[in-house]
């Protein structure tokens, strides 16, 4: 399984602080592209046998929120304080360290 695991990794001098991830090659299934305002996270992308997104979050700022690229509308969603699906942008915010699931239809 394929884990992205990240401590502090910000980008200062923005508008907003965040983390930019960007995938060596682009494929269908969604993925996660920006980190805003959390800390010592890990990552579990879908793959062909993973069929959830998951997102492990230790450290939560007010205002924490992540970005999916993702053509698939979410199906089920689970630790999450609100969310917003727009124009392929799957905009998730939480206030609390959580555990994040999102299933996709179709994935």
């Amino acid at each position: 399984m394929t884990v992205l695991s990240a401590g502090s990794v910000l980008i200062h001098g923005t508008a907003k602080s965040a983390s930019v991830i960007v995938p060596m090659q682009k494929d269908n299934f969604p993925y996660l592209t920006r980190i805003r305002k959390a800390e010592q996270i890990r990552y579990y992308p879908i793959t062909l046998k993973n069929k959830e997104l998951r997102i492990e979050i230790e450290k939560v700022y007010h205002g924490a929120e992540f970005e999916i690229d993702s053509r698939l509308k979410p199906s089920k969603i689970a630790g999450v304080a609100d969310w917003t699906f727009n124009r392929n942008i799957f905009l998730v915010r939480i206030d609390q360290h959580v555990n994040i699931h999102i299933q996709f239809q179709n994935p």
